[in-house]
């Protein structure tokens, strides 16, 4: 199944770089901002 070894890798960084892009990355830094800031 060498097939979903890659497809794994890519569902981490897919979401990783289009939180980047989007505006989503500033809703998940404010839900993690808190729990750092605490």
């Amino acid at each position: 199944m060498p097939d979903r070894t890659p497809s794994s890798r890519w569902v981490v960084h897919a979401p990783r770089k289009k939180a980047k892009r989007q505006p989503l990355s500033s809703f998940v830094v404010r839900i993690a901002t808190p729990d750092t800031r605490k």
